[in-house]
């Protein structure tokens, strides 16, 4: 009877208003979790993302630039915008494929 009593002691179900994590505590634990050493797969698969966030972040602005520039010229000086645009229109297309092959072509080219 005492080996019994003791169990149940230990697995007493807490009330349900401590049973539910309030938004502090589930914020603790997840910064808990992140705090903890990693392994080096998660830490070049972190950097990994990192990079290819950047290369997007830089050919997105770069091609957004490029656009509008071209738009402001089609607009102020059309005569020249074709000239413009011949120019531009190969650098925009480059920049997106280049990415794309980039994005796509990374787990079958890197077997290191």
């Amino acid at each position: 009877m005492a080996g019994s009593s003791s169990s149940s002691s230990s697995n007493q179900i807490p009330s349900s208003s401590s049973a539910i994590p309030t938004d502090n505590q589930a914020w603790n634990k997840l910064i808990a979790e992140n705090s903890k050493p990693r392994t080096p797969a998660q830490i070049k698969a972190a950097g990994d993302v990192s990079v290819k966030i950047g290369v997007l972040w830089l050919v997105g602005i770069t091609c957004g630039l490029l656009g509008v520039f071209g738009c402001i010229a089609f607009f102020m000086i059309p005569d020249n915008a074709k000239d413009l645009w011949v120019i531009i229109g190969p650098i925009i297309t480059a920049g997106l494929t280049g990415t794309l092959a980039y994005l796509t072509g990374e787990k079958s080219g890197s077997g290191k």
